[in-house]
């Protein structure tokens, strides 16, 4: 046995724990932390790393209103003004003062209702000749009429 040579259990911490001698610190502590620390390293990066490469990959970012084109103007983009919901004649007042929007979809997140309240309110309103509809594209355009006698 005497001419076999003794080989290190962990070449990493023998490694790391000689450099630890020649600079002067305890070589025998630091062969025990690496020993305990050496295992656990490479999994907590691979863990920390996916969760940031994932997060620089899919951004939290909210998106901003589009503008959209209506008759050939260009559109202001929409805003959210008020937490609650508008009810039916406070939503004609607001759309009054727009005199058009480019889709149902723009008023609904507008308004915070739902795209089928809007839409019943748009079929009542143009039933009533207060607003026009048009077909553009795939939406319908909707149109503030002049009131007659103006």
């Amino acid at each position: 046995m005497a001419p076999l040579r003794a080989l290190a259990v962990d070449p990493r911490a023998n490694a790391i724990g000689n450099l630890a001698d020649l600079l002067g610190f305890d070589g025998q502590r630091v062969k025990a932390i690496v020993g305990v620390l050496d295992p656990v390293v490479l999994p907590l990066f691979l863990e920390l790393g996916s969760l940031v490469f994932f997060a620089v990959a899919f951004p939290h970012v909210r998106k901003a209103a589009a503008t959209e084109q209506v008759a050939g103007k260009r559109e202001e983009p929409v805003t959210l003004s008020a937490h609650r919901a508008y009810t039916r004649e406070e939503a004609l007042a607001d759309f009054q003062r727009m005199r058009h929007a480019p889709s149902q979809q723009a008023l609904a997140s507008r308004w915070q209702v739902s795209e089928g309240c809007v839409s019943k309110w748009l079929r009542t309103w143009q039933s009533s000749g207060t607003i026009d509809r048009q077909r553009i594209g795939r939406e319908k355009a909707v149109l503030l009429l002049p009131v007659p006698g103006r």
